[in-house]
C-alpha cells in the first residue's frame, strides 16, 4: 500500500534513481510535506475542462505502454465529481488498442498540455469504458459537436502534479489568434482616435500664448499632491491628483515598492479621474510601526486602506492592483463589492497557476517555517535582488532609470524593515488560501475586470492573467513583453490601455482643459 500520493510514480526503483541523481531529498520533503493532491481542485477542473487535445496512456497485460490521443472542443473532457473525469470516445479509431489494453489492466495515464501558457497536468488513476449508458453519453457529449459517439471512458483520479513549464514551445489555437487579432484591431482604432484626442488639445494648450507663465486649471488637477492622514493612529501617506468629484481610481502598489511606482501613471489618468493612491504600512512613507505592536499580514493591510478610504470619503472606486496590492485590494472588493466600479489588475494574482516557481522558497517556509527557511529568504531583499525584480524580462533594461530600485532598496533597508517583509512573505500563503473566495467575487458580481500583464514576469505568470476569464467571461486580457514592474518599461502604453478600458466602462466624465 502507498505511503504517499506519489508512491504511485515514486516506487523504489525511481526513488534510488533520485538518489543516484541528487533529487531524492527534495522530494522527500515534498511527500513530508503533504505530497501530491489526490482530488481534483476548482483550478485543476478549470484547466481540465479548458482542454482541446489530451494524451491518454494504458498499457496491456504483458505492460506494453500505449499513447491514444484525443481531441475536441474545450469542455469535452469533463470533470464530474472531485475524483472522476469523463469524455466521449469519438467514431474513428478502428483500433481500440485502449479499449483492449483497459479490459486487461485498468491503470492509466492522462498527460494535458497547454501550450499557450507553457503548462502540464500529470494524472494517475484508473479507466474503464463504459457502453450503453444514453444518459451518460448525452451529458458529456459537447454541444453541438458534429461527431459520432461510440462509447465513454470514465477516469477515476489516484493522484495528479504539475510538471515543470521548461521547453514547452509556445502554440496558441487558430481560433484565439484569430479572435486576439481581431480584438487588436479595434484596440489599435481605439487608441489612434485616443492619440488624435490627445493631438488636438496639445495643439490647443500650445497656441494659448494669454498667460504663457500661469498654469492652466488642467495642469494645477493633474498635478499630484503628497499628503498624510490619520487612520486610527496610523500615518497613512498618498498621493493625489485629480478632480476630487471625478470617479476615484484606487492605485495599490506591491513588493518592493510604494506609491511611487504610480508617479508617472497618475498625472496620465487626472484629467479624467481623481486618482488616490497610498503607502501600504510598513512601505513608502507610512507609518512602519514595530512588529510587536502591529501584526504585519495580510488581512491586517486591508484593515488600514478599508479604513484609509472611510476617511477620505472614498466611497465607490476602480482598483487598480500591483503585486501585493492584489490581496489587500481584492478582500476589499469581498467585504464591499458596492464600492467597487471596475477592477485593474496589473500582474496581481488571484490563481495558483499564476504562481511560478519563482515562489519555491517561500513556499519551503510556508510548510515550514524554521529559522533556517527564514533566513534563506533575506536573498529577495538584497539590492540586487531588487534591480533584478525591475530589469528581469524588459527588453530594453538599459531604458529604464535606477531611481525606482534605488527608492525602494534604501525604504527596504530600514532598521526592522526586514523582519517585517518576512513576516509578509510568510503570510501570504493566506492570500492563496482566500482565492477561491475572491474568484467567487468575480463569479457572482462580474465587476469590469482588465488585466493589463508583464508577460514576462518572474513571479506571476501570464496564466494568472488568462484565469479571470474562467469566473469573468467579460474580462479584458492585455500581456504586455514587459516583466514585473510594466510600468517602468511600458508606462505610456498602460497608461493608453487603462484610459481607454475606464472611458468605455465608467460614468462619462468631462475632460479637464
Amino acid at each position: 500500500m502507498n505511503v504517499y500520493a506519489s508512491d504511485i510514480a515514486f516506487t523504489p526503483t525511481v526513488k534510488a534513481a533520485q538518489a543516484r541523481k541528487g533529487s531524492r531529498r527534495g522530494y522527500a520533503r515534498m511527500e513530508q510535506n503533504g505530497s501530491w493532491q489526490t482530488r481534483i481542485s476548482p483550478d485543476l477542473a478549470g484547466f481540465i475542462e479548458a482542454q482541446t487535445s489530451i494524451f491518454l496512456a494504458t498499457a496491456n497485460a504483458e505492460g506494453q505502454p500505449y499513447i491514444q490521443h484525443r481531441g475536441g472542443p474545450a469542455g469535452f473532457l469533463r470533470v464530474l465529481d472531485d475524483r472522476t473525469i469523463g469524455f466521449v470516445d469519438f467514431a474513428g479509431n478502428r483500433q481500440y488498442v485502449t479499449l483492449g489494453n483497459l479490459a486487461d489492466n485498468p491503470r492509466a495515464h492522462l498527460f494535458l498540455i497547454d501550450y499557450a501558457h507553457g503548462q502540464r497536468i500529470k494524472i494517475w488513476g484508473e479507466a474503464r469504458v463504459v457502453e450503453g449508458d444514453a444518459e451518460l453519453t448525452a451529458k458529456l457529449m459537447p454541444e453541438g459537436y458534429k461527431a459520432r459517439s461510440e462509447h465513454v471512458i470514465l477516469f477515476i483520479v489516484s493522484a495528479w502534479d504539475s510538471n515543470c513549464p521548461r521547453h514547452i514551445p509556445q502554440r496558441f489555437e487558430a481560433a484565439d489568434v484569430a479572435a486576439a487579432l481581431a480584438e487588436r484591431d479595434e484596440r489599435i482604432e481605439a487608441l489612434e482616435a485616443e492619440i488624435e484626442r490627445w493631438r488636438k488639445a496639445t495643439t490647443v494648450f500650445s497656441t494659448d500664448k494669454s498667460h504663457p507663465a500661469a498654469p492652466t486649471n488642467k495642469e494645477i488637477i493633474m498635478t499630484p499632491t503628497y499628503r498624510t492622514t490619520s487612520v486610527d493612529g496610523l500615518k497613512v501617506f498618498y498621493r493625489e491628483a485629480g478632480d476630487p468629484k471625478a470617479p476615484t481610481v484606487l492605485l495599490l502598489h506591491g513588493f518592493p515598492t510604494s506609491s511611487h511606482m504610480y508617479r508617472d501613471l497618475m498625472p496620465a489618468l487626472a484629467d479624467r479621474y481623481h486618482v488616490v493612491a497610498p503607502d501600504l504600512p510598513g512601505f513608502g512613507f507610512t507609518d512602519a510601526p514595530d512588529r510587536t505592536s502591529f501584526k504585519y499580514s495580510f488581512d491586517h493591510l486591508a484593515e488600514v486602506i478599508e479604513r484609509f478610504t472611510e476617511v477620505l470619503g472614498l466611497s465607490r472606486y476602480a482598483l487598480y492592483v500591483f503585486d501585493y496590492g492584489a490581496p489587500v485590494g481584492f478582500r476589499l472588493a469581498v467585504h464591499h463589492p458596492e464600492r467597487i466600479t471596475a477592477l485593474i489588475s496589473q500582474n496581481g494574482n488571484s490563481y495558483t497557476e499564476g504562481l511560478s516557481e519563482g515562489w519555491n522558497p517561500i513556499q519551503v517556509y510556508w510548510r515550514d517555517p524554521s529559522p533556517e527557511n527564514r533566513s534563506a529568504l533575506r536573498a529577495f531583499l538584497k539590492p540586487e535582488t531588487t534591480q533584478w525584480q525591475y530589469t528581469h524580462g524588459v527588453p530594453n533594461p538599459e531604458r529604464l532609470s535606477p531611481d525606482a530600485w534605488t527608492f525602494d532598496s534604501a525604504l527596504l533597508a530600514r532598521p526592522g524593515n526586514d523582519e517585517i517583509q518576512l513576516d509578509l512573505f510568510g503570510d501570504y500563503q493566506s492570500n492563496v488560501a482566500l482565492y477561491p473566495k475572491f474568484q467567487e467575487y468575480f463569479r457572482s458580481h462580474r465587476p469590469p475586470l482588465l488585466a493589463v500583464w508583464g508577460k514576462n514576469d518572474p513571479f506571476f505568470l501570464p496564466a494568472g492573467a488568462e484565469a479571470f476569464k474562467r469566473d469573468n467571461p467579460d474580462a479584458e486580457i492585455r500581456l504586455l513583453d514587459a516583466g514585473h514592474f510594466a510600468l517602468e518599461s511600458q508606462g505610456p502604453e498602460v497608461a493608453a490601455i487603462v484610459r481607454e478600458f475606464l472611458a468605455r466602462k465608467l460614468p462619462k466624465q468631462p475632460t479637464i482643459y
